[in-house]
């Protein structure tokens, strides 16, 4: 265990990637469940409140204290690969990069793909974090089998998938003995407020809790085999309709195709608005004119590639007239030129961010798919009234897009919270999700209130109960 107390020897642990600052009165990087233990239960006996810590890769303020003491788990960094059963046991301090390159050498992955690589894998669990594979994989809380967790009273719980399952609302293991009235879980990508449902099983109640029920500090972890060859792809659109024919007919083949060999079936589908691309023509001069959108593809293929690659140009001849410009990845490089151009986008927005004196609010809202047309032109037309700048890019193959609107004063502050709230109305509206990957932390309370109401206090309840005290996670999600 290794114990800091004088801060200016740890100031970069109480900020995040959202800029959120916090404080605490010590830094603790703990080596082992006793000790973690130990603290909880001297925590309890002074009301001491607690920070789960991973690599603050979050947006939402999350991993951040604003008091007590901050748990780092970087020092919990094992991994033993089960090659023969493809799992693997993993410490919640290794990195999501760090895990796959492990994998990699033993022909394996970790499907679900956040998009900062540095995240830990014990902050992707508390987040149930996902990426850009989430339309084929799921995010991952679909890959968790077992977690070996320390409750807030410093109970040691090892819960394996299938063991518990949520019975007639009743959360009932060891000394729990828990109900809870319905409450509406969106079937979409969802990443707001504890999973509950009937029929759930118990270890996922605790995937997305943000570090408010416990400290995961051994996680179980189903892999896949890498696929023999890739095919990237990105597809240029002149229009609206183009994007949406293409789009709508590549969805629906993908679902229906995910199990069949020789067909088409994308991992990833991932969009590029006007804007967008408008900042990444200043490093991708190539890319063609006169374009309103883009498309990044991927599927993994075992064999025969080049009949693959003549459905899909079939399939992109069909709808698009920039078909002849379409970007074609095959080898190992060429996919990481497309990854590196993913990637440039955020990497430009807060370049921006630091040299301009410029602020944004990202949203992080989707829908289910048949309401997505819908969605998409009530975004474009509440961000074109504000007549500030923007750019919309994400997981469209999830429904799920993120906007940031750029703002550089007071007033155009309060014109971009104005819209992010009347979004969020609209979306629940739809029975979407105010969160999609990001969570809710301490920024974006709010909103899951808007999303759930009285409901909300279901939450609680489960929370008062795994934590009488209070002290883990204090101020994530809600306020007790």
């Amino acid at each position: 265990m290794i114990i800091k107390t004088d801060k200016t020897t740890f100031e970069n642990y109480l900020k995040d990637a959202s800029n959120y600052y916090g404080d605490c009165e010590k830094l603790i990087l703990v080596e082992n469940k006793d000790e973690i233990i130990d603290i909880f239960k001297q925590a309890n006996i002074e009301n001491t409140k607690i920070t789960i810590q991973g690599s603050r890769t979050g947006l939402t303020g999350s991993a951040i204290s604003d008091n007590g003491i901050l748990i780092s788990t970087e020092l919990l960094n094992h991994c033993n690969i089960d090659i023969n059963n493809k799992t693997v046991w993993v410490g919640p301090g290794l990195k999501y990069f760090e895990l796959n390159d492990i994998l990699k050498e033993q022909k394996l992955f970790f499907p679900p793909n956040p998009t900062e690589t540095t995240s830990s894998i014990g902050g992707n669990i508390a987040t149930n974090a996902s990426g850009s594979r989430t339309f084929k994989y799921g995010a991952t809380r679909d890959w968790v089998m077992e977690l070996k967790i320390i409750l807030a009273s410093g109970e040691d719980l090892h819960i394996k998938r299938g063991e518990y399952i949520v019975k007639n609302n009743r959360i009932k293991f060891s000394d729990y003995n828990i109900h809870f009235d319905d409450v509406f879980m969106p079937e979409i990508k969802h990443a707001a407020g504890y999973y509950l449902k009937n029929g759930m099983d118990l270890i996922d109640l605790f995937i997305g809790s943000e570090g408010t029920l416990g400290f995961i500090y051994d996680a179980k972890l189903r892999l896949l085999d890498i696929a023999n060859e890739l095919i990237g792809l990105i597809v240029f659109f002149r229009d609206k309709t183009e994007l949406f024919d293409f789009l709508e007919e590549t969805r629906d083949l993908s679902i229906k195709n995910f199990e069949l060999d020789g067909e088409i079936s994308a991992r990833l589908i991932e969009y590029f608005d006007e804007n967008s691309l408008k900042i990444l023509r200043n490093h991708y001069p190539q890319l063609p004119d006169s374009i309103h959108s883009a498309i990044w593809i991927e599927q993994e293929v075992e064999s025969n590639i080049d009949n693959y690659l003549e459905k899909w140009f079939e399939l992109i001849e069909k709808n698009c007239s920039l078909a002849n410009h379409t970007w074609t990845a095959l080898t190992d490089n060429e996919h990481i030129e497309f990854a590196k151009f993913r990637h440039k986008l955020p990497e430009e927005v807060y370049e921006n961010l630091a040299n301009k004196n410029i602020q944004k609010i990202g949203t992080d809202t989707a829908v289910e798919s048949k309401y997505f047309k819908d969605y998409y032109d009530f975004l474009y037309k509440e961000l074109d009234s504000l007549k500030l700048d923007y750019i919309v890019f994400g997981h469209i193959g999830n429904s799920h897009l993120h906007a940031n609107v750029f703002y550089q004063n007071e007033n155009e502050l309060r014109k971009a919270k104005e819209f992010y709230k009347k979004l969020i109305k609209y979306t629940v509206g739809l029975q979407g999700t105010v969160s999609a990957e990001h969570g809710i932390g301490k920024i974006k309370k709010e909103y899951l209130e808007l999303m759930y109401g009285s409901k909300l206090n279901e939450m609680k309840k489960i929370k008062k109960s795994f934590d009488k005290n209070i002290i883990l996670g204090y101020g994530n999600l809600f306020d007790i």
